[in-house]
């Protein structure tokens, strides 16, 4: 049977680097067995990408999905309707208060543009969807959810001993691992108080921490006042093909973020067997199970947070069951179940 061309307009690939876009090319490996995919860089400047966007178009490409870019959007959407065909735009990034006064900010106005040009907004879960459709009155019809995905065999757990040999961690400490870009965003402001916390709390804690973000040397300085550098220990960015050695080695990871769309590291973390706390910011409750609810605290609550994080590293019986459900919980978004429901997608 012949495949559907789709062209796909997409950042860099990096596989050196622990960002989503590793995933999304290895994602589409995993789907080219279906599809005939061309793909686009948007590395490129902006008038060889409109070029590409139409020659694709041109020879047969009537579908064309395109990852976050606001300007390829508009283009993709203009050549679909003068040449016929499609345009998907996947966006899913949590801006809060901001989406529901989008005018005021002129950053959005793009994103708004690219939201009411594009045939079909592809977004990971249903709180994104409706904050989509309230914010930027979109038609119901428009929005379409298709979860992130994990490629579980990379982050099966196996031996929690070796991994913590490789990474020189002694075997009695309570690991906590601290993985999210250091911004405000990610609440990186909030990691002193939440550690604090759980440092009174938790005996023989250690905190590993990735160091990349703009307040890591501002975190690094921090910790160092309030006296839990002993306790902490910063690594430098972590490649793809080794983040999920640091998940093995870890007992618990730590989420702070004040804004999530979709958080893929506690896929990883679920993959893993490692139970996880966070905000209940964004979608981040939508990819849960009601067994793992437990394991959210309202947003900026960092002692909330801290108690969670306190209860499940202080009661093994209750980090079983968190590790076993999130095994559980995180099939329902491996590649092999995702890329069906992609493939479902692009023939909408």
């Amino acid at each position: 049977m012949k495949k559907s061309k789709i062209l796909f307009v997409l950042p860099k690939d990096d596989s050196s680097s622990a960002s989503n876009y590793f995933a999304i090319h290895e994602f589409l490996e995993k789907v080219s067995d279906w599809l005939d995919i061309t793909k686009i860089d948007t590395g490129a400047n902006l008038l060889a990408r409109f070029f590409w966007i139409l020659v694709n178009r041109l020879r047969g490409c009537r579908k064309i999905f395109v990852y976050y870019s606001y300007a390829d959007t508009i283009f993709a959407s203009f050549v679909t309707k003068v040449f016929g065909g499609k345009t998907y735009f996947w966006h899913c990034y949590w801006h809060g208060d901001k989406y529901k006064r989008f005018w005021r900010y002129p950053s959005l106005w793009l994103l708004a543009i690219a939201l009411k040009t594009c045939d079909c907004l592809v977004t990971g879960t249903k709180t994104m969807g409706n904050a989509y459709q309230q914010a930027f009155h979109l038609p119901k019809n428009k929005i379409k959810i298709f979860p992130s995905w994990v490629n579980i065999d990379r982050f099966i757990k196996t031996n929690k001993r070796q991994a913590r040999k490789a990474l020189e961690i002694p075997l009695d400490k309570k690991v906590i691992f601290i993985f999210p870009r250091l911004t405000i965003s990610k609440g990186a402001d909030w990691l002193p108080a939440i550690m604090i916390n759980i440092a009174h709390k938790v005996p023989n804690v250690l905190f590993l921490i990735v160091e990349k973000g703009e307040l890591s040397g501002w975190l690094n300085k921090e910790i160092k006042t309030v006296s839990l550098d002993e306790l902490t220990r910063f690594v430098p960015p972590v490649s793809n093909s080794e983040v999920p050695k640091y998940f093995n080695a870890a007992d618990l990871y730590l989420l702070p973020s004040r804004g999530e769309g979709f958080p893929r590291p506690i896929l990883e973390a679920m993959a893993t067997g490692v139970p996880f706390v966070a905000f209940d910011a964004g979608g981040t409750h939508d990819i849960l199970s009601i067994k793992q609810q437990q394991c959210l605290a309202p947003i900026g609550n960092t002692m909330e947070l801290a108690s969670i994080a306190n209860k499940i590293l202080s009661k093994p019986p209750l980090w079983k069951q968190l590790s076993a459900e999130g095994k559980r919980q995180v099939k329902k978004f491996s590649m092999e179940n995702i890329s069906r429901d992609f493939i479902s997608l692009v023939s909408f």
